[in-house]
């Protein structure tokens, strides 16, 4: 089975493999077909595309960047997760409220 973490990386591979085989034809097999590299925008959709894979695999924590504040700490680093204990606390709205 794939997981969330593969099949979102999969989902952004997609885009440039397509992108890929675009190029492919249009050079190797005709320039009837396909799409030729800009080079005016080219190189701006494979830096969105690098963009897009590492927000992509920073999301899924599949790496971590010291730089770059992330919500939890990367395993082994020595910090601990706190939690919050909600049991025993009384409900913010407990059914009473009414309106109209």
């Amino acid at each position: 089975a794939v997981v969330s973490t593969q099949s979102t990386g999969i989902d952004a591979c997609r885009t440039i493999l397509v992108w890929i085989i675009d190029l492919f034809i249009h050079y190797v097999i005709t320039s009837k077909y396909g799409e030729n590299f800009d080079m005016t925008y080219g190189f701006l959709q494979l830096g969105g595309f690098a963009m897009l894979l590492l927000g992509t695999l920073l999301y899924n924590e599949v790496i971590y960047i010291a730089c770059i504040a992330s919500p939890r700490p990367p395993p082994g680093s020595g910090y601990t997760e706190i939690s919050a204990d909600f049991e025993g606390s009384q409900p913010v709205l407990d059914g009473s409220l009414r309106f109209g």
